[in-house]
C-alpha cells in the first residue's frame, strides 16, 4: 500500500489529520517517499483517531484515499480488503 500512496503521501497525511509540523517531522526523519509513507501510516494506525474508528477504519481510509485523490491502484487494494 505504501508504494501506491508514495506519490501522494502528503495529501493523504493531511486528509488523515496530520498537521504541517507532523508532516515536516516525517519528511526530515525518513530518506524516501515510501519510507515517509510507511511512517505516516504507522503513526496514523496507532493514533487515537484510527483506534476510535474501530471496524469502520478501512471504510474511512478508503474515503480518505479518494478525498486525497490517491491512485486507482491504492483504491483497488483497499477495496479488496
Amino acid at each position: 500500500m505504501a508504494f501506491a500512496i508514495a506519490g501522494e503521501w502528503e495529501s493523504m497525511a493531511r486528509q488523515l489529520g496530520f498537521t504541517s509540523d507532523e508532516i515536516n517531522v516525517i519528511e526530515t526523519s525518513q530518506p524516501a517517499d515510501v519510507k515517509m509513507t510507511l511512517r505516516m501510516l504507522d503513526l496514523w494506525r496507532l493514533s487515537d483517531n484510527a483506534i476510535q474508528k474501530g471496524t469502520d477504519l478501512v471504510k474511512n481510509f478508503h474515503e480518505t484515499a479518494k478525498s486525497a485523490k490517491c491512485g486507482a491502484k491504492l483504491l483497488t487494494i483497499i477495496s479488496k480488503n
